[in-house]
């Protein structure tokens, strides 16, 4: 099982991304417009995006899928957070993937989306610091 994990830590490790929106220290309005690029993915990863406070983050159901040209775009909303905030794109592994997704669906189900302190088996990628929502 040592060689399965060194194969992954290759594909995983090669995987780089980028954000070109939004900017640092934007003020953004609740349907946040995130885009950028991503290289070397691999079968059997995943994208997802996830908005950062403090120790906390919360992934975000859209999917993040490249184009033929590497370049990604998909709308995020959010409306729960008070202060400035941080917005991060991450790989994740079959394994973190499933635990996202358990956690959307629980939180769907219940309509309470607990605070993670992170995702074992995910890798950020790139964030983007200092944005706030702006007033209503």
């Amino acid at each position: 099982s040592h060689f399965k994990s060194a194969a992954r830590t290759d594909a995983y490790d090669k995987v780089a991304g980028s954000f070109t929106e939004p900017r640092p220290n934007d003020v953004v309005g609740r349907t946040l417009q995130c885009s950028g690029v991503v290289t070397g993915l691999e079968p059997g990863l995943s994208l997802w995006l996830a908005v950062e406070a403090g120790d906390f983050l919360w992934p975000k159901e859209s999917r993040v899928l490249p184009d033929a040209a590497n370049q990604w775009s998909v709308p995020v909303f959010e409306d729960g957070v008070t202060d400035e905030f941080a917005v991060s794109l991450y790989v994740t592994d079959a394994n973190a993937d499933r635990r996202i997704r358990a956690w959307l669906d629980a939180g769907q189900r219940t309509g309470k989306f607990t605070e993670l302190r992170g995702i074992p088996g995910a890798r950020r990628l790139a964030r983007v610091d200092g944005l706030r929502l702006s007033p209503r």
